[in-house]
């Protein structure tokens, strides 16, 4: 008797075997509690209903990004031409001395070099020439953010288009 009067602990025995659920009452217990609980207490029924819903279709609405993927080998290619590219202009103006702003290109300039260069592999399809385009900008952008090989020069507004926006070789970085 005092056994059953004591309260009873996680995982201690007291001599009574209790039935497991079946695995489908669990399943069951599991999708009750599923039920969104109203942030409000006086939130109704219908109310939670719609919140629901809205939620699902907020879901469908978002689509994936789709991911390009390029091999290192192609990245580091598009990379060592375009920062090569750049430096030979910095160097030609310097030996020249011309004024400074004729020593740099803008982004979509190199860009369009970089196509140019590759026009034979591109041939006449459209598709392959957008791809390759989405391709070296992606790549050009992320020698500017993450990897800090080139740098933006001048006066930089957020108004201005990132095409327009003057590029550069960063001083530390050493071309092959």
């Amino acid at each position: 008797e005092q056994q059953r009067r004591r309260r009873a602990h996680p995982g201690e025995y007291h001599g009574e075997e209790e039935d497991e659920p079946d695995s489908n009452e669990m399943e069951e217990d599991v999708n009750d509690n599923d039920v969104m609980k109203p942030k409000d207490p006086g939130t109704t029924l219908p109310a939670i209903k719609k919140e629901k819903k809205h939620v699902k279709k907020s879901k469908k609405k978002k689509k994936k990004k789709q991911k390009t993927q390029i091999t290192f080998e192609q990245y580091q290619t598009i990379s060592n031409a375009i920062s090569t590219y750049l430096r030979s202009i910095e160097d030609r103006a310097n030996s020249t001395e011309e004024e400074e702003l004729n020593a740099y290109i803008t982004r979509g300039e190199a860009v369009q070099w970089y196509l140019e260069q590759c026009e034979g592999d591109i041939g006449d399809s459209e598709e392959e020439l957008e791809r390759m385009t989405k391709l070296v900008n992606l790549v050009v952008q992320r020698l500017i953010v993450q990897d800090r090989v080139l740098v933006y020069i001048g006066d930089i507004s957020e108004n201005d288009p990132v095409e327009k926006r003057l590029i550069a070789v960063h001083p530390n970085f050493v071309t092959n």
